[in-house]
């Protein structure tokens, strides 16, 4: 196998606190140990770390080179030397708090297997031992692990048997060991006769294993590997605001004029000084708000009276450093927790009864309703009818067909020995994975298997009358129904439990801060508040939207919103916009969605809304509820979404519908789809009648159900470019027709596939049902018709939606409406068989092919260093329609 040399470890890798300090980094040429001398064995190997920046000194003019390293220390610089993937702080490990320098590492180190716990529990609870001294054989198992990450080859025939010491080894640890002796990392202790292998591991010998590491021709696994650290989010420096008109503090007053020493202390009160300013002004206009925590922001409404224009915009920002926070709802501190003991403990789980914390909120929090959202600093959206499982059932019975269910036989026996039906609530899912609605149980009949609730009194949070509900359960079987809020389910992390009796709150392992939403949306801007700018602000909590927009010319950057239990972090979909603009941002814990955007265009004459997503973080998001997504963009032409990274969403990323010509690029989709039964990473609504929308250069990774999901009746869309892995990749729903498809590359991925759609109705005998589908009703009432304004425009551009043959008779004829078509070029496919390129029946029909081609997974592709992020294309270049820019996917 062909030899690669690993390139050097990425520079300024500083190691931190106790033996290992942070400080600048430091040149050979321009320090001295007083304990580092030329006669060292270790000697070259310190210059090396020292002059690459990947080790410092310990102070002063020491390197304490047999001081020995502890395992978080460790971990820290593999980490580093991926280049800090981001991570999304996680329960891993029980002695492992967030915000610690080592926290994101281990987290890191754990998802890729390149660490385990030190320590588990009899409950299964896992420790890591940060401050533990690693030894030598622990460090050759880290740095083999961390190899096998790198898709390295560590396969050997090695022996240790010329080490007198072998026997000393750990089981666990032997094929690290015959490994980092046979690439030459550990050379042995003393003479090289020892291995000393649970001696404690020292910074000379670190120092020495990571210059070998670095400096080794290693032998590599199969050539292609799976994307590592994925990302496309760049954090952006915060633009010091030096020279404000008005400032705002948490210690200001209202009473004061606004000056830096006499600061407001809201921003409504910012908002109305600003009218005053606005008299005189010639250039923008800067209200800074200094450091701190505002506290509740009331839905501040701007109207057309606090609007600027473009010659006066107006910027509403923070000043220096710090951050500025606005909160709604209510705050619980980590150490109000207390452990549940004696009797009241026997509510819960034998085995869950150790972990179970409280917190009393009489007088903040009386109860909890059906759309009461908790949620934790730890990236998690929890709320109290999170499920433990997935129960399957027969929705309808004959006995009352929308009063009960019947479960399947095979229902986990703890449904049947629930202590109590009081305060136990149901979620119903379809069989197509939408979140229908959130009604209390009444009884259940072990024996029959038969669940009655309270239809009568329903959530219906999602907004269905009690008729649309009944006709949603008509006919389906097998749906999901999931169980919650009883003692007997909190058992695992973050689940909890509100007693609506007590006011308390049942906490499984209760750590760090939570947030019980409340209040009303932080920001409006009403129609006519135009030419405003939020920028470096974060708003968290809240139970409505966070922030509404019905202005043109709005700007959001550099800014944090999460914790919203509403419909949007921010609402653009209840007044029409335009020149929109969301930039260098992070959204998490909503609930719905993320950004929800209709525009105010004029669709049928093709013009453009300037309006602009760009370079934002989603993550930990959604709900799995019906038709939610990070962002959902209507009635738009030519809006801009690239270089956004979605991660850790339970529901899709990016939803559109009646647009024309938007962009979608450069976004990475990475665990997507982690609780859901339909939808898409990209999902289209169906717009048979909109076309030339581009979703290209995009990464999809650990997509749970389906990257790119053309849903009904959409025609005319361009998907080329992307890279999907481990992900059920394009599916066409029934009556799409007209989409291109080319020059994507897929790895152990589903395929290209269409459903019947109208199709069917038509080789099932049924023409007529054809001509009333959604599809031909979409073709012949939304497009322009002959003699009308736009009509000549139109035909010109789609000339195919006006000369398609509408007889049902015609079926099969590729200009036919009826019949699916979907054009497929170019395309590469890497699975274990080889040669196989997969597209359904139905696509197969009346697809039209060309140049599609089936690799194995063991063949070099064509990327220079996808687990790295390059994706340059170095070999089979001519696969590929030119030019093709896979190469600056994830990079912005």
């Amino acid at each position: 196998m062909k030899k690669t040399k690993i390139l050097s470890f990425f520079l300024a890798v500083l190691m931190m606190v106790g033996t290992l300090t942070m400080g600048m980094t430091v040149n050979a040429a321009d320090v001295t140990y007083s304990d580092v001398t030329e006669d060292m064995w270790s000697y070259k190997d310190i210059v090396y770390v020292t002059e690459n920046g990947l080790m410092n000194g310990t102070g002063g003019s020491t390197f304490s080179p047999a001081v020995s390293l502890t395992r978080s220390m460790v971990v820290t610089v593999l980490w580093r030397m991926e280049g800090s993937p981001r991570v999304t702080f996680r329960d891993a490990f029980l002695d492992v708090k967030d915000r610690l320098f080592y926290s994101d590492a281990v987290i890191w180190a754990k998802e890729n297997k390149i660490v385990t716990a030190t320590q588990v529990t009899d409950w299964g609870e896992e420790y890591f031992s940060p401050d533990r001294a690693i030894t030598r054989q622990e460090l050759a198992t880290m740095f083999v692990r961390f190899a096998d990450y790198k898709n390295i080859k560590t396969e050997n025939s090695a022996t240790l048997d010329k080490f007198t010491d072998n026997a000393q080894v750990a089981d666990w640890a032997t094929d690290a060991m015959k490994w980092a002796t046979s690439v030459g990392l550990i050379n042995g202790t003393g003479n090289g006769s020892t291995l000393s292998p649970t001696g404690l591991a020292t910074r000379e010998q670190f120092a020495a294993i990571i210059h070998r590491f670095d400096t080794t021709d290693f032998e590599y696994e199969l050539v292609y590997a799976q994307p590592k650290a994925l990302s496309t989010y760049t954090e952006q420096p915060y633009p010091l605001v030096d020279d404000a008109d008005l400032y705002v503090a948490v210690d200001g007053n209202d009473q004061n004029p606004g000056t830096f020493e006499k600061p407001l202390a809201t921003f409504d009160a910012a908002r109305l000084k600003v009218r005053e300013l606005k008299a005189t002004a010639k250039d923008e206009i800067v209200v800074a708000f200094k450091a701190g925590n505002y506290g509740v922001l009331d839905n501040v409404t701007f109207t057309e009276e606090d609007a600027g224009t473009a010659e006066v915009p107006i910027k509403y920002c923070k000043y220096g450093d710090g951050e500025v926070i606005f909160r709604n709802g209510v705050y619980i501190e980590e150490d109000e927790f207390t452990l549940v003991e004696g009797e009241e403990a026997e509510m819960f789980k034998p085995e869950a009864q150790p972990f179970i914390y409280k917190v009393n909120l009489s007088g903040r929090v009386e109860k909890f309703t059906n759309s009461t959202r908790l949620f934790s600093e730890t990236g998690v959206v929890d709320e109290a009818r999170e499920p433990n499982g997935r129960f399957y059932s027969n929705v309808t019975t004959t006995v009352d067909p929308y009063a009960s269910i019947q479960l399947q036989n095979y229902l986990p026996g703890i449904v049947e020995e629930f202590s109590s039906y009081e305060g136990l609530k149901v979620n119903g899912f379809l069989r197509t994975g939408w979140l229908v609605d959130c009604f209390p149980v009444l009884s259940y009949d072990k024996d029959t298997a038969i669940l009655t609730f309270d239809f009568e009194n329903a959530g219906f949070e999602n907004g269905y009358s009690l008729d649309e509900f009944e006709l949603m359960f008509e006919g389906r079987t097998d749906d999901l129904i999931y169980f919650s809020n009883l003692p007997e389910f909190v058992d695992i992390a973050n689940e909890y439990w509100f007693d609506n009796k007590t006011s308390t709150l049942y906490v499984f392992r209760a750590k760090g801060d939570y947030a019980i939403d409340g209040g009303s949306e932080f920001l409006t801007f009403n129609k006519g508040a135009d030419h405003i700018t939020i920028c470096g602000m974060e708003f968290n909590t809240t139970s409505s939207d966070g922030i509404v927009v019905m202005s043109n010319y709005f700007t959001l950057d550099l800014c944090k919103i999460g914790n919203i239990g509403g419909h949007a972090a921010i609402n653009a979909d209840k007044g029409a916009v335009h020149d929109f603009t969301v930039t260098n941002s992070e959204f998490y814990n909503f609930v719905d969605t993320g950004i929800f955007l209709t525009a105010d265009v004029d669709l049928m004459g093709f013009e453009k809304s300037n309006n602009r997503i760009e370079n934002n973080y989603f993550h930990d998001f959604t709900l799995p509820m019906y038709f939610s997504s990070a962002i959902e963009i209507c009635k738009d032409v030519g809006a801009y979404i690239g270089h956004n990274e979605f991660y850790n969403g339970s529901h899709g990323g990016i939803r559109y519908n009646d647009c024309i010509d938007i962009i979608i690029e450069y976004n990475v989709f990475n665990e997507m789809m982690t609780r859901t039964q339909d939808f898409g990473a990209v999902y289209t609504w169906c717009s048979a009648a909109f076309r030339d929308n581009h979703i290209r250069y995009n990464i999809f990774n650990n997509c749970h159900f389906i990257a790119i999901y053309l849903d009904n009746n959409t025609m005319g869309q361009h998907v080329y470019g992307n890279i999907f892995f481990d992900s059920a990749d394009i599916t066409q729903n029934g009556g799409c027709r007209g989409n291109f498809i080319h020059d994507n590359i897929q790895i152990n991925t589903g395929g290209i596939s269409c459903g019947y759609g109208i199709y069917g109705y038509i080789v099932d005998g049924n023409p007529e049902e054809a001509i009333k589908d959604s599809m031909y009703t979409e073709i012949v009432g939304h497009r322009p018709k002959e003699g009308s304004e736009y009509y000549e425009a139109w035909y010109a551009r789609w000339p195919d939606m006006y000369d398609f043959n509408m007889d049902p008779d015609k079926v099969g004829d590729l200009d036919c409406l009826f019949t699916i078509v979907t054009y497929m070029e170019n395309n590469v496919k890497f699975t274990a068989r080889g040669t196989e390129f997969s597209i359904n029946e139905m696509t197969a029909m009346f697809g039209i092919e060309k140049n599609n081609v089936g690799y194995s997974t063991s063949e070099n592709p064509f990327f220079a260093n996808p687990g790295a992020g390059d994706y340059t294309i170095v070999k089979n270049a001519d696969n590929f329609t030119n030019p093709i820019d896979f190469a600056n996917i994830g990079r912005y």
